[in-house]
């Protein structure tokens, strides 16, 4: 397995990369992060969703992939659940910052070789999870790119 993790271009990228990264795992033409993410950012500063600007974006774009955003209150069911999550999900996770304050961050989880992963874009990481690992830090949305 090598899960093609991109390094979020800055702080605030992590949207664009793990997008990017999945794009490029599911083999579709992926946009570089560097046009991606000022269209996420400004729909988040729009006050939209992370992963309904990250749509906005790829529409913006004229990507042929879309990005379809799921609240399932147990991430871990949902993805058992839902076929497509094996091929791979952006999930949302509640990190605490250095300054005390709480943010969202965003990662890449998928199944390969008979085992669930998590690609995190900040540290360019692959780690092998468990589908529970998931719910301690889940910040209540996840999204799947077709």
């Amino acid at each position: 397995m090598s899960f093609p993790i991109q390094q979020q271009i800055h702080k605030d990228a992590c949207i664009a990369a793990s997008a990017c990264s999945l794009l490029t795992w599911l083999q579709k033409q992926a946009p570089t992060q560097q046009a991606l993410d000022p269209l996420i950012q400004e729909g988040m500063r729009a006050g939209n969703n992370g992963f309904d600007s990250l749509q906005a974006a790829l529409a913006t774009l004229r990507s042929s992939s879309s990005a379809q955003r799921f609240t399932p209150v147990d991430p871990a069911a949902w993805a058992s659940a839902t076929p497509s999550a094996a091929a791979g999900f952006l999930i949302s996770h509640g990190v605490n910052l250095p300054s005390g304050i709480r943010a969202a961050h965003i990662t890449v989880v998928f199944f390969d070789t008979g085992s669930w992963h998590q690609a995190d874009p900040g540290t360019a990481s692959v780690r092998a999870i468990t589908l529970a690992q998931l719910q301690p830090d889940y910040a209540g949305d996840l999204a799947i790119i077709i």
